[in-house]
C-alpha cells in the first residue's frame, strides 16, 4: 500500500469529519465514524501488517479527536488507548471476515457493521473497567456503560448506512493505493 496516499485520504477524511461534524450529527449524540470506514477499506484488500498498522493509527486519531468529558473539577481530556485497541480488534475481525464476505459493496457494508460492533464494545468495556472503584483509578462522574452502548448502538447503525457511498467514492480510488498483493497466499482483489 502508498503510505503516502493513505496519510493523504486519512487527513482528508479526518478534515471531513470533524469539519462536518455539526452536520452529522444526529441528537447531540450520534455521529458517524469515516476513519472507521477508511480502515475497514483498507482492511479488506490490504496485508495483515498494513491492516493492523493502518488501524491502530486511525484508532488514535479517533482517541485524539473525541476527548473524554470530565465531570466536576476535572475538565475534558484525551485518553489515548480505547479507540486505538478497538480499531486493532476490529481490523483482526475484518481480516477473519475477508474470506466470508465477497469483495462488493454489500460485502464492506457487512464488514463495516461487524468491525464498528467490536470497536464500540471495546471502547465502552475499556471506559467501563477505568471507571471502577479502584486504588488508582477514580471513576467517570456520570458514566454509564448502559446510555454508552444505546447511544453507540445508533452510532454503528449510523456509521454502516455513510458506508454504502463512502465505500463506493473509495472503490474509485482503489488503484491509487496500490494495495501489494505480490505476497503468497494474497490475490487480487476487485470491488465489484
Amino acid at each position: 500500500m502508498r503510505w503516502i496516499f493513505f496519510l493523504i485520504v486519512t487527513y482528508l477524511t479526518l478534515s471531513i469529519q470533524s469539519g462536518l461534524s455539526s452536520l452529522l450529527v444526529i441528537n447531540n449524540d450520534v455521529t458517524p465514524s469515516l476513519l472507521l470506514i477508511l480502515g475497514v477499506f483498507v482492511s479488506v484488500y490490504a496485508p495483515q501488517t498494513t491492516t493492523l498498522w493502518a488501524m491502530l493509527l486511525l484508532g488514535v486519531l479517533t482517541d485524539l479527536m473525541y476527548p473524554i468529558q470530565g465531570a466536576g473539577p476535572v475538565s475534558d481530556f484525551v485518553l489515548v488507548g480505547p479507540n486505538a485497541v478497538g480499531f486493532m480488534i476490529g481490523g483482526w475481525a475484518a481480516l477473519q471476515l475477508r474470506g466470508i464476505f465477497r469483495r462488493s459493496i454489500p460485502g464492506i457494508v457487512a464488514t463495516v457493521l461487524v468491525v464498528c460492533f467490536f470497536v464500540e464494545l471495546v471502547v465502552v468495556a475499556a471506559m467501563t473497567v477505568r471507571g471502577l472503584p479502584w486504588p488508582v483509578a477514580q471513576p467517570l462522574e456520570g458514566w454509564s456503560a448502559a446510555d454508552e452502548l444505546v447511544r453507540r448502538f445508533w452510532c454503528m447503525l449510523y456509521t454502516t448506512l455513510l458506508s454504502i457511498p463512502v465505500i463506493y467514492l473509495l472503490g474509485g480510488l482503489q488503484r491509487l493505493f496500490h494495495f501489494d498483493t505480490s505476497r503468497s497466499g494474497q490475490s487480487g482483489y476487485v470491488l465489484r
